[in-house]
């Protein structure tokens, strides 16, 4: 069973799976009067289509339902690349074995309710779930927005995580070398520099990561014909208050 109803595209919207009629109807109820948008399905298969239609901001999703179970539809949710940033809670009784909770939490959930739970709370959890969905999604809006920014220029664009592994380069980069990112991902990039130069590079970019300063070096490049080029290369650590990358 699935009800179907179209909203604003700036309006999130909360989908309630569940195979009790009467429990989805309290839960549909108690959102709305809320003021929040909602959709409900009775079962997993109904629940999948209306999220692939409507992609909700939230899923408030039963563990047991009639044909598919609730991991089931969760997981069937994360391996759509379309889907990310889906928020997905499950609903449990409290009769819930833990390892039951820890299950779903491992597969990719993003919270755990165990019913009965007062409307106070339900809310509460609603709410801070939403909270957490939208500083997701301007995160994402963010990286796209700098990943089209730096794929659009001429210049070599890398990052960097905490542990001094390449994250991230942009098009013009593999344009260069002719390879791909899991290639180049990690450390992989070293492979391009000549061997002459790879020892210095290391050294410059270890100290200057673990110093927090500033660094700038040059270094030959293999292009994707087999020549060797002459790279700049300038970069910044970025680290918060706490010394954190």
């Amino acid at each position: 069973m699935a009800i179907v109803k179209a909203f604003p595209e700036h309006q999130p919207i909360i989908l309630i799976v569940d195979d009790n009629a009467e429990a989805l109807s309290a839960a549909a109820r108690l959102l709305r009067k809320a003021g929040y948008e909602v959709a409900e399905a009775g079962d997993g298969a109904g629940a999948l289509s209306l999220v692939r239609s409507m992609r909700p901001a939230l899923v408030l999703l039963d563990v047991v339902l009639p044909d598919l179970s609730g991991l089931d539809v969760m997981r069937q949710i994360r391996a759509d690349p379309a889907l990310v940033g889906v928020s997905v809670v499950l609903l449990s009784s409290l009769q819930a074995a833990p390892e039951e909770q820890t299950a779903g939490l491992d597969a990719g959930a993003d919270g755990y309710i165990a019913r009965p739970i007062a409307n106070t709370e339900m809310l509460a959890r609603v709410r801070a779930q939403l909270r957490q969905h939208d500083l997701m999604e301007r995160l994402r809006a963010s990286e796209h927005a700098f990943r089209t920014l730096a794929d659009s220029g001429q210049a070599f664009i890398w990052t960097a995580g905490p542990d001094k592994k390449c994250d991230y380069v942009n098009q013009p980069w593999l344009t260069f070398t002719g390879r791909t990112f899991e290639q180049e991902r990690g450390d992989g990039w070293a492979e391009g520099v000549h061997p002459d130069d790879l020892a210095r590079c290391f050294e410059i970019y270890t100290t200057s990561f673990d110093r927090h300063e500033n660094f700038s070096m040059d270094f030959r490049m293999r292009r994707h014909d087999g020549e060797f080029r002459w790279i700049q290369d300038n970069g910044t650590p970025r680290f918060d208050s706490q010394g954190s990358l």
